[in-house]
């Protein structure tokens, strides 16, 4: 088992990091071999944020971060479609 590593501020985290779906450490996108890197605990009044996040397998392990072309975990929640915002028929 590697050492803990501290978890970032919440306020730091990307939409797709925050959401489970990219690492917290490397932002990459995940897909399988996920692993659970923890809990950050945060508090608005008396509203709980905690948010589990998740790390690739690599950064599990304390490699070194991703070089490859794969999409960040930087992209925000899906857009709506079927709108046109030009104003032109189609």
């Amino acid at each position: 088992m590697t050492e803990a590593r501290e978890l970032p501020p919440l306020e730091t985290l990307t939409w797709g990091q925050s959401a489970g779906r990219a690492c917290v450490w490397c932002k990459r996108l995940l897909t399988t071999g996920a692993v659970s890197a923890g809990t950050i605990r945060c508090r608005d009044g008396a509203h709980v944020l905690d948010t589990e996040v998740w790390a690739c397998p690599e950064c599990d392990a304390g490699e070194t971060p991703h070089t490859s072309a794969r999409p960040t975990g930087q992209a925000g929640p899906p857009q709506h479609r079927g709108t046109s915002t030009t104003g032109g028929s189609t």
